[in-house]
């Protein structure tokens, strides 16, 4: 079942079988990368049908151009689903981002995220006041700028059009703050429809191909334009990746309250802000995502480590299942939201039915050839060591800076 995982990672060479039989050593033989196969398989075998095909008796060609048609389908029928929202909840006009604000807000998300304050980041901005920022956007005056302009935008403005000394002098102002700086707020999403902010953040999406950007710092996502008439894939592709950072923003700030006894919060989030939420346990040469290291603590016992630690809270571990409450709205995510490690392999050519790719390969109008697997196989890899990851892992990991108590005695069962 290695040499399985090993050819649908592209990794099916002596050194990856190796490192799995390490792992299953290590961690008393669990078999997790029979598990994991077999569940690929069964799993992909079971979405395959639901495409109305027969597994064993279809091309992975076949296949790709199933999967294709039924994103483009499904795409149609959720834009028309959140258009309804909006013609009901809000107005006539039917607007797509009305919709996509009503539907977040019936995802009714409660758990509060821990986030500067915005007093302190004016603080720091009027240390250092950006100035090619504030040109771009029309302001002489940085507390005018501060008085009329959500902080989210004004963070996300000083990454496109500072320098890299600013921003490295800006961030570095991060490592100082200490817990009287931070507090607990909503989860928020902002879109900007005025000419302004239309022009900027149409400009990141075409020279990034982001659908969306995160503010980690103030608990904030920023949903750039959506086309009157989107791309193929492209809608799909920001919802998926919408559910994905709000599912991060939430990890990351149970994350930093877990810190909050450490006395290393503000180099927590400096960290954060300037690299990927990952965390520093690596598995297989991979670094596992912190929105993973979550998952693990909610699924095990570590939970119960955790909980007596001032700040933070049991619901804090257990958040709610964005994607099921998504999937209770959209019904047709349904059958991309567990797809994501999910691949099929047919001598030795692998077809991906993580959405993100057949999505991109949908808007690129790619062939089967030419196909895109990379956001599969940095799923199921993702999938794979966080099986093999342990509550010696995330204990170590996490209380390296946090001082327990000499009476604590971490037992693992």
């Amino acid at each position: 079942m290695s040499q399985h995982l090993g050819e649908l990672l592209g990794q099916n060479h002596p050194k990856f079988k190796q490192s799995i039989m390490a792992l299953e050593r290590r961690s008393g033989h669990p078999n997790n990368d029979i598990r994991l196969s077999s569940q690929i398989i069964q799993s992909t075998y079971q979405k395959i049908r639901e495409l109305e095909l027969d597994p064993r008796d279809t091309t992975a060609k076949e296949i790709y151009y199933a999967l294709n048609h039924k994103l483009k389908r499904d795409e149609v029928n959720i834009i028309n689903n959140i258009r309804t929202l909006a013609a009901t909840r809000v107005n006539a006009e039917a607007n797509f981002l009305d919709g996509l604000l009503e539907l977040i807000k019936l995802l009714d998300i409660k758990t509060s995220c821990l986030s500067v304050r915005p007093s302190v980041l004016k603080r720091i901005f009027k240390q250092l006041p950006p100035k090619k920022a504030m040109k771009a956007l029309n302001y002489r005056s940085i507390d005018s700028m501060l008085k009329h302009e959500p902080m989210p935008l004004i963070l996300m403005a000083i990454n496109i059009f500072e320098s890299e000394v600013y921003l490295n002098n800006f961030y570095f102002k991060y490592k100082k703050l200490d817990n009287t700086s931070f507090e607990s707020r909503s989860l928020t999403v902002i879109t900007k429809t005025n000419s302004k902010w239309t022009t900027i953040l149409n400009d990141v999406k075409e020279s990034t191909d982001l659908t969306l950007v995160s503010c980690y710092e103030l608990a904030s996502i920023i949903i750039l334009p959506v086309d009157d008439n989107p791309k193929p894939g492209s809608v799909i592709t920001m919802l998926i990746n919408l559910i994905s950072e709000i599912e991060v923003i939430l990890a990351v700030s149970s994350y930093l309250k877990i810190h909050q006894v450490s006395g290393q919060l503000g180099k927590k989030l400096y960290q954060i802000t300037c690299n990927e939420p990952y965390s520093e346990i690596n598995l297989l040469n991979e670094q596992i995502e912190l929105k993973k290291v979550t998952e693990k603590i909610t699924a095990t016992n570590v939970s119960k480590y955790l909980a007596h630690l001032p700040h933070l809270q049991k619901e804090d571990l257990k958040y709610e299942n964005i994607r099921q409450n998504f999937s209770n709205i959209l019904g047709d995510l349904n059958f991309w939201l567990d797809s994501h490690f999910l691949g099929y392999l047919n001598s030795s050519e692998v077809t991906s039915l993580n959405v993100l790719d057949v999505a991109h390969n949908l808007s690129n109008d790619l062939t089967y050839e030419k196909r895109q697997i990379s956001h599969f196989r940095h799923a199921l890899s993702q999938e794979l060591t966080s099986m093999y990851l342990k509550p010696e892992h995330i204990i170590n990991w996490l209380f390296k800076e946090v001082t327990l108590s000499k009476n604590e005695v971490l037992e693992f069962n």
